[in-house]
């Protein structure tokens, strides 16, 4: 699972780390649209923090625990202030 996916290189990472592994599930979150697509990838534009709807969707993939989780989960930054 990636957490605040976009704009998605991780995620591509991921695939080609995976690519001919069975039995995968790659999940991405992230408030910003993320458009990466391959075999055995769901992206969801979904905010991590809020648990119930998170899971719901790892109840509709059948995920109950995860081989990786990675994130950069980090509030917009826009540059120096003062």
């Amino acid at each position: 699972m990636d957490i605040w996916c976009a704009p998605g290189s991780r995620l591509q990472y991921i695939q080609k780390s995976l690519a001919g592994k069975h039995d995968k599930c790659i999940l991405g979150l992230d408030i910003k649209q993320c458009d990466v697509v391959g075999p055995e990838t769901y992206i969801y534009e979904q905010d991590a923090t809020k648990y119930d709807e998170v899971q719901a969707i790892l109840d509709h993939h059948n995920v109950s625990s995860f081989d990786l989780i990675v994130s950069d989960m980090a509030p917009d930054t826009i540059g120096q202030k003062s």
